[in-house]
């Protein structure tokens, strides 16, 4: 089977218009959100030292749309048609890791509110969430992640995965919140654990984890 006949059995569509021509205009599509994790009762410290501003992560192209991706082969690339994100999955992601911050007991400063940024910064790119079509068929979320504090600059690479049965909409976001959820609670612990500068800065911590590399 071609990767196009493939595409369409798969009921996805290409990065162009999703209605083909001459079709009858369909629903609009079915709009997903990330859970929020549930509030652990760590309180956070509330040393302004300590405090975290979460960076918007930067995202390649497919990820630069509410749409959900699906890589069949190589680069290439088409969207689940009648599902997509309330918003593109970078923003969701910003905030969630906000979320698993404060339920970790790390205070997280709002710029935007409090009119300046934390001395430390948490940014990145988050390269990869979406569908992977396999065989065998899964969801991938990758977070190359970026820690500035004033001891220096710390990166590592945070990445989850989890098998689906059918690239249908409902399946792809359940387990695509499932990835999301295990990286940003991997990276909160991964703050949490460099806020008194318990390693030095470009030192990758813990077991089964890459560190981020360039290139990728």
């Amino acid at each position: 089977m071609t990767a196009r006949a493939l595409a369409l059995a798969l009921g996805l569509a290409a990065c162009g218009p999703l209605v083909a021509v001459g079709a009858p205009k369909g629903p609009p599509p079915a709009r997903h959100l990330l859970s929020s994790p549930p509030v652990a009762g760590v309180p956070a410290d509330g040393a302004v030292a300590e405090a975290v501003t979460v960076l918007g992560p930067l995202a390649p192209a497919a990820l630069q749309t509410p749409r959900i991706p699906v890589r069949l082969a190589g680069t290439e690339v088409r969207y689940l048609v009648g599902h997509q994100w309330a918003e593109p999955p970078a923003r969701l992601f910003m905030r969630l890791l906000a979320e698993h911050l404060v339920a970790s007991g790390v205070p997280v400063l709002d710029r935007r509110l409090a009119g300046r940024g934390a001395a430390r910064q948490l940014g990145g790119e988050l390269s990869a969430f979406g569908v992977e079509a396999g065989p065998p068929p899964r969801v991938r979320v990758r977070f190359e992640a970026t820690l500035l504090d004033p001891g220096g600059l710390r990166q590592r690479r945070f990445q989850a995965e989890r098998p689906i049965v059918r690239i249908e909409g409902p399946e792809v976001a359940a387990a695509l919140d499932e990835a999301a959820q295990q990286v940003a609670r991997e990276v909160a612990a991964w703050v949490r654990q460099h806020r008194h500068g318990t390693e030095p800065a470009g030192a990758v911590a813990g077991a089964g984890i890459e560190p981020a590399t360039s290139g990728l």
